[in-house]
């Protein structure tokens, strides 16, 4: 399952090869639709992730959270046992040089505090990695990236590519990728 799992690209990748069937799950509807046309066993359902999850209980072997809201409780629910919740959360260098060029938001202080805090009652942390590097980004990837997260609410596509225009020109601009990857198992 892809929590927020916008157009279907991380869903995509992970489901590969396998015989697995994927489930993203957006608020979006154009998301949904997408991430319906992304790979060939996946489905998409339009849901909110604030309330429960329109998935049964204990069915998920994975729980895919990149960039995405968090409900531990109903996340703890649709997992198997023993299965595992993969979340991607931005550190305060995520794009650092674009984000207030962009109109980004800053990544709020204690993130990691907060994760430690939804998993602590229903997860058992295995695996905490940080993750960087360095892309050469063109305007229309700048737009791409900034109407990803919040700004694209905020900001019309005009706007964010004309911000994009802005900075990289013709070329492109240097943005650091700075995440930490954590792998956490239900109890």
């Amino acid at each position: 399952m892809d929590a927020a799992g916008g157009t279907g690209a991380y869903l995509a990748a992970a489901l590969g090869g396998s015989e697995r069937i994927g489930v993203s799950l957006d608020l979006s509807k154009a998301c949904a639709r997408a991430a319906a046309r992304v790979h060939p066993r996946a489905i998409s359902v339009v849901a909110d992730l604030w309330s429960a999850i329109p998935i049964a209980d204990g069915v998920a072997a994975r729980v895919l959270s990149v960039f995405a809201p968090r409900n531990p409780a109903e996340t703890a629910r649709v997992l198997a046992p023993g299965g595992a919740w993969v979340i991607v959360t931005p550190n305060p260098g995520h794009l650092a040089e674009i984000v207030e060029p962009m109109g980004m938001l800053r990544v709020g202080e204690g993130k990691s505090d907060r994760l430690e805090a939804d998993l602590r009652a229903d997860f058992v942390v295995e695996q905490t990695s940080v993750v960087t590097a360095r892309r050469e980004l063109s305007a229309s990837r700048l737009a791409d990236v900034a109407g990803m997260g919040p700004a694209g609410f905020h900001r019309t596509r005009d706007e964010l590519a004309a911000a994009a225009r802005a900075l990289a020109g013709d070329g492109s601009v240097a943005a650091t990728l700075d995440v930490t990857l954590t792998v956490a198992r239900r109890r």
